[in-house]
């Protein structure tokens, strides 16, 4: 049996998510897969004590550290004494990407191949730039950290005659020209870009977006799942981590865009097939999945035809993998052919 840990910062609560299920089916593939957290590692014993699914029962048994560590943690400095540590014994499966969301937009414009779908992006220098922009784009742009993840720290701005509208969340801001010049200023300083505001709406006036999320399940192969994201009406971001929800993609297209469903629906399985694996060639480690955020527009420099835009490209797609109904059993089963590939391919295992 393949020896595999999901290492969590807290257990899943969910008993009917995908992780679940992965504990489920382990077996059927020849691995035996545990759960566990920080907390559950002896290092000095070389020891965890993980949780298993043996015979119908889950149970706890002290185990040697697995050689492949599904990491659901993040690698951060914060942590990075954690994971210096696990990797001198175990092969540790998810990695950042290594590339920012400037960085993502450069390489990708460079090599041209996706640049139909890239939004253009700046970095924040100066108040006179950032209004400029502002003008530039219509009187109205976003601004994003360049580091940050989970739609945090997104913000909305808009100019109103002689003032600027900064909206945060559902939280609005009317600031005067000086006191705008100060807030772009800090954002300067904090490495945020700049970017059109992309009007990905529904027809209630929520922003949303559609997360698709590719689990590799072998060197070149990926499999995939697609589901949108909403937020509230006014509202800036779409991410469910900032209060957004979810449904099935069918419905929503059907709802949101009766005319152009199957248009849609085909170009976002076209870059689900093809993305992922044209991505790897500007990534360090092998990717283990990876989420695009996707935005539909109506483009009007196109007749107003339909057209995608990338937000952004993700490692650590995250709740996605915790909600049953997001993640069919094909990716469950790709997920745990990977570990088989990640065995024969990325240990010193005895086989």
């Amino acid at each position: 049996m393949i020896k595999v840990g999901k290492l969590f910062k807290e257990l899943p609560q969910n008993r009917n998510g995908n992780y679940w299920i992965l504990l489920y089916m382990a077996a059927s593939f020849g691995i035996e897969l545990c759960f566990f957290t920080e907390k559950d590692i002896d290092f000095a014993a070389g020891k965890v004590n993980g949780l298993f699914y043996i015979e119908g029962k889950k149970v706890r048994k002290l185990v040697p550290l697995p050689k492949i560590i599904d990491n659901q943690i993040v690698p951060l400095t914060g942590n990075a004494a954690l994971f210096k540590e696990l990797e001198k014994t175990s092969y540790i499966a998810r990695h950042r990407l290594g590339l920012n969301k400037l960085q993502q937009y450069a390489a990708l414009s460079e090599d041209g191949t996706f640049s139909h779908i890239l939004i253009p992006t700046q970095t924040v220098q100066s108040p006179e730039q950032v209004k400029k922009i502002v003008a530039d784009f219509g009187g109205t742009a976003a601004l994003k950290p360049v580091n940050s993840m989970k739609g945090q720290g997104v913000s909305l701005v808009r100019q109103i005659q002689e003032h600027f509208e900064v909206c945060e969340g559902s939280v609005r801001h009317l600031k005067t020209a000086d006191e705008f010049g100060l807030y772009a200023a800090q954002l300067a300083a904090k490495k945020y870009i700049i970017q059109p505001n992309i009007q990905s709406r529904t027809k209630d006036d929520q922003p949303f977006d559609i997360r698709i999320r590719a689990q590799r399940k072998s060197a070149s192969e990926f499999v995939h799942c697609m589901y949108p994201r909403i937020g509230s009406v006014g509202g800036v971001t779409s991410n469910i981590h900032t209060g957004g929800g979810s449904m099935p993609l069918g419905p929503f297209l059907a709802a949101n865009f009766p005319d152009e469903q199957v248009i849609i629906k085909s170009a976002l399985s076209k870059l689900a097939a093809e993305f992922p694996p044209y991505f790897q060639k500007f990534v360090k480690d092998p990717i283990f999945d990876i989420g695009l955020d996707i935005g539909i527009i109506r483009d009007p420099l196109n007749n107003n035809e339909i057209a995608l835009r990338m937000f952004e490209a993700n490692a650590f797609p995250g709740a996605s993998g915790n909600v049953g109904e997001r993640t069919s059993l094909e990716t469950s089963r790709a997920v745990l052919q990977y570990y088989r590939y990640i065995y024969n391919n990325y240990t010193k295992v005895d086989k």
